[in-house]
């Protein structure tokens, strides 16, 4: 079962135009891939004599690992899968979250690029591919691939060839895929720069302690204030007494 996944996506996109769509969304903790494939009723789209909606109903049945490395099938381990229909359209979704650590894991990656670069420097998160998109050199009929990024988070830079709102663009071809990378970088969300609305304390003016000694020495200059002032009140007080004294006599 190994690739069965993407070889019959390969094929149900060969039989609708041979056009090929990778979508992922960028949160501040989740990478969510999403690939859908759809297929118009009144046509009756078909590969080697089946119909692709007999396809999707088998997909939709089995279980598929969404890492590269992890054939366990655990539910943990595997993609996600489920069938829109509407009046005219059958449309099969396959959907996978990721984090930082597991990302490059990613089987829908690994079969579109060999090497696939994840770099994190604080806050900013860079992803990076090689510039060689193997899924044409596997799968001869794939004539276009478009891959679209999107992110509410702030990109620094990226090699999108369009950018509308806050999805980012890549169209890869049969003239462009041999020299053709995909490159982001985007700044996550710092919850620690969150503001602290409660007030510190004001700090209270440094008071330097006094010795005994210097504490000594106050209460006896003190004391010496105390016994000077009151000298000069008792001589004040002789002085008018005696000037008094004289002026009766």
């Amino acid at each position: 079962m190994k690739k069965k996944l993407f070889v019959l996506l390969i094929l149900s996109f060969f039989c609708a135009a041979c056009d090929a769509n990778y979508n992922l969304e960028i949160n501040n903790e989740t990478l969510s891939e999403n690939i859908s494939l759809t297929t118009d009723l009144t046509k009756q789209e078909e590969y080697q004599g089946r119909q692709l909606t007999s396809y999707f109903e088998q997909l939709n049945k089995e279980k598929h690992a969404k890492y590269y490395d992890d054939e366990s099938l655990r539910p943990s381990q595997s993609y996600e899968t489920n069938i829109e229909t509407t009046e005219n359209m059958r449309k099969f979704n396959i959907n996978g979250d990721f984090n930082l650590n597991n990302f490059y894991r990613s089987r829908a990656i690994k079969s579109c690029f060999n090497e696939f670069d994840i770099q994190k420097s604080e806050n900013y998160i860079l992803l990076r591919t090689n510039n060689r998109c193997a899924l044409f050199d596997n799968y001869s009929l794939l004539e276009n691939l478009t891959i679209n990024i999107k992110t509410d988070l702030e990109v620094i830079v990226s090699n999108a060839d369009n950018v509308n709102g806050n999805i980012y663009t890549w169209n890869i071809n049969r003239n462009n895929y041999k020299n053709k990378s995909v490159h982001i970088t985007y700044v996550l969300e710092d919850s620690t720069k969150e503001e602290n609305t409660i007030e510190s304390p004001e700090e209270e003016p440094n008071v330097k302690e006094e010795t005994p000694e210097e504490t000594t020495k106050k209460v006896k200059n003190y004391n010496i204030l105390i016994f000077g002032a009151c000298l000069g009140v008792l001589i004040v007080v002789i002085f008018i007494v005696l000037r008094f004294k004289k002026k009766k006599f």
